[in-house]
């Protein structure tokens, strides 16, 4: 029988994994890895040259939080006045989407009004 060798070529590699997300620095990675089996190395054969393990960025799972911030205010209401005290009051307001928060960030800080 004639024996030959055989050098290892890389399988199809896995689907990549979950997004593994580090929210203090607002970046994630996931990985995928393949197996040195299409063929593997046989016969004093080669095997496969690099890495098993295959690693990308990924933010699909809100790695990044952001937290809300104050718009500007809005101009000054009309005074509402109160007759039998003698006394009124203005209002102005402000929204909290400068930025707005998402990926489970916190409202603006401070009143609204």
């Amino acid at each position: 029988a004639v024996v030959s060798t055989q050098s290892g070529h890389y399988g199809r590699g896995s689907s990549w994994g979950s997004c593994q997300c580090n929210h203090n620095l607002g970046t994630g990675y996931r990985t995928r890895t393949r197996q040195c089996n299409n063929p593997s190395p046989s016969c004093g054969g080669n095997g496969c040259t690099g890495s098993l393990k295959d690693t990308g960025s990924c933010d699909d799972e809100c790695c990044k939080i952001t937290h809300g911030g104050l718009s500007n205010w809005s101009s000054w209401g009309s005074c509402q006045c109160n007759h039998n005290l003698g006394t009124g009051y203005k209002t102005r307001t402000r929204q909290c989407n400068d930025p707005s928060p998402s990926c489970g960030g916190e409202g603006g800080p401070g009143s609204p009004e």
